[in-house]
């Protein structure tokens, strides 16, 4: 039987910086999605932040972590989810980040060096 909660879901973004410094950008996302996968590892996302008050100007790289939290709590503290930045856009005075998850871009490059290295049946050696 399936109870339902008894709280809306809460959300915590955050993007962890290559000295290790973490912003909290939950109050300022304006809109974004990610893909929640089978586990914390697989997925994408994208997310607008708001950047009037120019918080975050400089302050994103390409490859910087984001981690996003969820529960059906009063806080968010269960990691769902934990990628990498591959884009950084901005437009109007919002900033847009583009990824993927740590375990996609694994997956992306093992598929492309298998069907790099794909030898033909005519050039397999024979067992003969």
């Amino acid at each position: 039987m399936w109870v339902p909660p008894t709280q809306d879901i809460e959300f915590k973004i955050e993007v962890v910086d290559s000295s290790g410094t973490v912003y909290n950008v939950t109050d300022e996302i304006v809109e974004g999605e990610y893909t929640d996968g089978i586990t914390e590892t697989i997925g994408n996302f994208v997310f607008r932040i708001d950047n009037t008050d120019e918080n975050f100007t400089d302050k994103f790289s390409l490859y910087n972590e984001i981690r996003i939290y969820t529960d059906y709590a009063t806080s968010a503290t269960t990691k769902r989810f934990t990628g990498l930045i591959e884009k950084i856009s901005t437009e109007e005075e919002d900033i847009i980040i583009t990824g993927r998850s740590n375990a996609s871009r694994v997956i992306d490059r093992k598929s492309t060096r298998l069907n790099s290295s794909h030898i033909p049946l005519s050039r397999m050696p024979s067992s003969a």
